[in-house]
């Protein structure tokens, strides 16, 4: 049999093969590339070592605290600031490796695809230059995950870089099927750059009074897919082995979470001023540098807070941007954080201290993802609830349009969730998840802000379809983390305290 220039080899023909890298071999899933006697040298090396390769955690149900295992009891992390990095020897590991990269959309393969990467010289010339239409990502590589939920409330994690017996796929990469070894999810939520565009990037503020189906619409008209609860349920499974801890708010901070969002009332009405004339007595919900809402998806960053020249008992909020007019029955009040406020932070997770003197007020950053759970909620893709169960659509990547009540579009029913809200006690256990080990439902309240996960669940007792809220918005304090879910709104919903973020998914599969 001859040797077929340009044709790949199978095990039927000889052909053009690629050899495997040392990585390939240790993953062991590529069936297409030549392994060569360093790569089974390798695999081998790593198959005796497999036990510091894995990375894990356990939580007894009782505290928000874990204690790491395998791999991870011998790691180190902590968390970092805007004034100083943190320790995280995680980054060490293939699991954890990452990295931010800028993608934008091609006209001509109609995909998005990544323009520069994290550390080039065209990363910095082109967020410096601020003229490309990109959305920012970080990158994740793929992982298996062995995932125990007791009937007790205790849990188990172990993340593995490669597939093991008893592991599955991470549910961000395998998407469809098809399992694809990087996945990016948006560093910032979607922010607006015109009456129907959006872009995930910094200096935006985020878009807001949308619905989750017209940000699927925006989305994939850039490449782009519309963060869900397979992501949500990767991230949660990564920060719980990182941080050994089930409350975030207390491993990494409080999160843009205890802005003030009663409404306030304008005193004075004006004419296309850049300013509001309030009661002097709201004077400290409108610091320098924040955000004020003004209504509509229009939020601005308020430059000036002084004394009314013409009376003392009231102040004049100066911001930015175009010209607004107010009237006496004007009501505005403290806005989102602008994307990029936790850029200050010098590492992966941690909070922007020297944003506001309160904790509750200052921008954070989550395994690489800015305000991950607080600022605004976020709409989630792929998911809701319809009756008293939540139901989980196999392929969002496709269709997203809602399931109805007499039709469910192929989206497969999923955990009950509970009819009445409180903090999260206890986990639907793994014996009753079928093939959604990778869900954190919650199947009893009665814990509390701290333990034994410190985020809430918020329900109603409707029973069309209702969309999934994830996370909590700027002014949900405790509540507020990467456990914490709203059930209740209909799908069709749009808040202005509600917003998204994006994912990026590249061609390449493993």
């Amino acid at each position: 049999m001859g040797f077929a220039i340009g044709h790949a080899a199978s095990e039927n023909r000889a052909g053009v093969v690629k050899l495997a890298s040392i990585e390939d071999v240790q993953n062991g899933t590529d069936n297409t590339k030549a392994v060569t006697p360093a790569g089974v040298a390798a695999a081998i090396e790593a198959s005796t070592d497999m036990e510091s390769r894995l990375l894990g955690v356990y939580f007894d149900g009782i505290n928000a605290a874990g204690t790491r295992t395998y791999g991870a009891a011998s790691k180190q992390w902590s968390k970092s600031t805007d004034t100083s990095a943190g320790v995280d020897t995680f980054a060490e590991t293939s699991i954890f490796r990452g990295y931010y990269a800028l993608v934008k959309y091609n006209a001509e393969t109609q995909k998005a695809e990544i323009i520069a990467k994290e550390g080039t010289a065209e990363y910095a010339a082109i967020k410096a230059a601020g003229t490309e239409d990109y959305d920012e990502v970080r990158m994740f590589h793929v992982f298996y995950y062995k995932k125990t939920v007791n009937a007790d409330g205790s849990q188990s994690i172990v993340l593995s870089p490669i597939q093991l017996e008893g592991f599955k796929p991470s549910p961000m990469h395998l998407r469809n099927g098809v399992l694809h070894e990087w996945v990016g999810i948006t560093r910032y939520a979607w922010g607006r750059t015109g009456s129907t565009t959006i872009a995930a990037r910094a200096g935006l503020y985020p878009l807001t009074d949308t619905n989750e189906n017209t940000f699927e619409v925006r989305a994939r008209a850039r490449g782009m897919r519309v963060f869900g609860m397979n992501e949500v349920a990767a991230l949660q499974m990564l920060g719980s082995v990182k941080y050994a801890h089930q409350n975030w708010q207390t491993a990494i901070g409080s999160g843009f979470s205890g802005t003030p969002t009663s409404d306030r009332t304008v005193a004075v009405a004006q004419t296309d001023a850049n300013s509001v004339i309030l009661d002097a007595t709201y004077a400290a919900d409108f610091p320098v540098g924040a955000s004020i809402y003004l209504g509509s998806n229009n939020f601005r960053t308020i430059t000036a807070n002084e004394t009314y020249s013409e009376d003392d008992t009231k102040i004049v909020v100066s911001f930015d941007g175009s010209p607004f007019t107010s009237t006496t029955s004007t009501k505005v009040h403290g806005g989102l954080a602008k994307n990029g406020s936790a850029d200050a932070v010098q590492g992966l997770d941690g909070e922007n201290v020297g944003m506001h003197t309160t904790a509750a007020r200052r921008s954070i950053v989550t395994l690489g993802i800015e305000n991950l759970f607080g600022n605004c909620w976020k709409l989630l893709s792929g998911v809701m609830r319809m009756g008293g169960f939540s139901y989980h659509n196999p392929n969002p990547d496709g269709q997203y349009a809602w399931p109805t009540l007499e039709d469910n579009k192929g989206w497969q029913k999923g955990p009950a969730i509970m009819t009445t809200e409180g903090y999260i006690k206890r986990f639907v256990p793994s014996a009753d998840l079928g093939d959604m080990q990778h869900l954190s439902i919650p199947v009893e309240l009665g814990g509390n802000a701290t333990n034994p996960v410190g985020d809430y669940q918020y329900t109603n007792s409707s029973t069309d379809p209702r969309m999934c809220l994830f996370g909590g918005s700027l002014a949900h304090g405790a509540y507020g983390g990467p456990f914490f879910f709203r059930w209740a709104d209909a799908v069709s919903s749009s808040w202005w305290g509600s917003g998204a973020l994006g994912v990026f998914v590249p061609s390449a599969e493993v």
